[in-house]
C-alpha cells in the first residue's frame, strides 16, 4: 500500500480500488474515502483550510441528527411549546430517515435535492414542502453560523413543485344542512364543539380554549385569544393562538347565539365551555371517535373534525363573502394564506363575478 504526504498534511493511501486520506487535528484524526485520489486530496485541503479558519475541529464530524438535536434545543427558547413540537415532529418524520445518518459536511445540492424527492414522495401540499424547506435551510444556516459549515449547501437547491396538492376537505352544503339540523338540538360538550366549529369556522383547540368569559351575549361576538395544544400526547393551555392574526372577535350568527344560550342553561356551573363529564379536554381521539359515530348516523362521509372549519369557509366564500374577510374571521396570517387553502373554491366566486358584471355591461 503506497502511502504519501505532503508537508506534513496528512498521508493518502489506496485500499483495494478506492483511496484513503488521514489528517490530524489538534490532536484528533480525521479520515475519507473516495474513489478518486483528487477528491482525498481535496478534502485534506478544505480540512485544513476550516481549521485556518477556526472552524470547530469537534465538530467536523457532526451528523444531520446531531446537528438537527442542536439546532431544535436552541430553537426550543425562542418558539412556543406547539410550534417547537410541531417542528420536532417534521424533522423525525422527514429528516432524519432520510438524512440523519449523513455527514453535515457531506451534503451537496445534489444530494438534498434527492433527499427532497425522498421525502416528499406523495401527496404533499406545498405549503407543507415550502414549511419544512426553511426550516432546513434555517438549521443548516445555523450550521454555518456555528463554522461546522463554510457555506450553506442549501443556497442553490431547486425544489421541485408537486401537482398532488392535498385538497381542502369540507362537507357539501346537504351534508352541512343535516349537520347543523342534528347538533342545534343536542347540548352535550361534544356536540357543542362541533356545533361552534362549524358555526364559527375555529379551529378546535381554538374552541376548546374558550371560557364563557370569552362569550359576549349582549354584542354577539366571541374572543379568541388562546387554543389547546396537543404536546406529548397530553393536552395543554397555550396563551395565544396558532399565529399573531389568531387573536381575534369573531361575530356570532343569531342561530349560533340562541344554541350558546340554550347551552350555558344546561352547563351553568363550568369555566370552560367544552369539557367531558370529568372536567377535562376531550382528547384527539375521542373527539374522532365522537365524530365518526355522528357521520355514521347522519349516513355522510367521515372528515376529520378539522373538516367543519373548512366547511365554514367554503360556505362563507361560496356565498359571496370577500376572502379578506373570511381570511380575517379564520385567523389566517394573510389573504395569501386563504387564498392557497381555498384554491377551488375562489375560481367559482370568479365565475360568479363575472356573471354578475354581465348584467352591467
Amino acid at each position: 500500500m503506497g502511502r504519501t504526504a505532503g508537508s506534513g498534511q496528512g498521508s493518502i493511501y489506496k485500499r483495494g480500488d478506492k483511496w484513503r486520506g488521514q489528517i490530524s487535528i489538534n490532536g484528533q484524526r480525521y479520515s475519507h474515502t473516495a474513489k478518486k485520489k483528487g477528491d482525498v486530496i481535496d478534502w485534506m485541503a478544505d480540512m485544513k483550510a476550516k481549521n485556518n479558519l477556526g472552524y470547530t475541529p469537534a465538530k467536523l464530524n457532526i451528523t444531520v441528527a446531531e446537528l438537527a438535536e442542536e439546532w431544535l434545543a436552541v430553537k426550543e427558547r425562542t418558539l412556543t411549546p406547539q410550534v417547537h413540537y410541531n417542528l420536532t415532529s417534521s424533522v423525525n418524520k422527514h429528516l432524519l430517515p432520510v438524512l440523519g445518518k449523513y455527514k453535515v459536511q457531506s451534503l451537496t445540492k445534489q444530494n438534498i435535492e434527492k433527499a427532497y424527492d425522498k421525502m416528499f414522495d406523495g401527496e404533499y401540499s406545498d405549503g407543507t414542502i415550502s414549511t419544512f424547506v426553511v426550516n432546513f435551510k434555517n438549521m443548516l444556516n445555523y450550521a454555518v453560523d456555528q463554522k461546522y459549515l463554510a457555506t450553506n449547501p442549501h443556497d442553490r437547491v431547486i425544489v421541485k413543485k408537486r401537482r398532488n396538492i392535498k385538497k381542502v376537505e369540507s362537507y357539501s352544503e346537504e351534508d352541512q344542512k343535516k349537520i347543523v339540523e342534528y347538533l342545534k338540538n343536542r347540548f352535550e360538550p361534544y356536540h357543542a364543539l362541533f356545533y361552534v366549529m362549524i358555526s364559527t369556522g375555529l379551529r378546535e383547540g381554538e374552541a376548546a380554549a374558550l371560557t364563557w368569559d370569552d362569550v359576549d351575549i349582549v354584542k354577539g361576538t366571541m374572543s379568541v385569544d388562546k387554543t389547546v395544544i396537543n404536546r406529548g400526547g397530553c393536552k395543554e393551555l397555550q396563551h395565544h393562538p396558532k399565529t399573531a392574526a389568531g387573536v381575534r372577535n369573531v361575530f356570532l350568527s343569531d342561530n349560533t347565539l340562541d344554541y350558546l344560550r340554550k347551552y350555558k342553561q344546561l352547563h351553568p356551573n363550568t369555566d370552560y365551555i367544552f369539557l367531558n363529564t370529568r372536567g377535562e379536554w376531550f382528547s384527539a381521539g375521542v373527539i374522532g371517535k365522537r365524530w365518526r359515530r355522528i357521520c355514521a348516523e347522519l349516513n355522510i362521509e367521515y372528515k376529520v373534525p378539522h373538516s367543519l372549519r373548512h366547511t365554514f369557509a367554503t360556505r362563507a366564500l361560496e356565498k359571496g363573502i370577500d376572502v379578506k374577510t373570511v381570511s380575517r374571521i379564520l385567523g389566517h396570517r394573510n389573504v395569501v394564506t386563504t387564498m392557497n387553502v381555498y384554491q377551488d373554491v375562489l375560481p367559482n366566486q370568479k365565475k360568479k363575478a363575472a356573471e354578475i358584471m354581465n348584467d352591467l355591461f
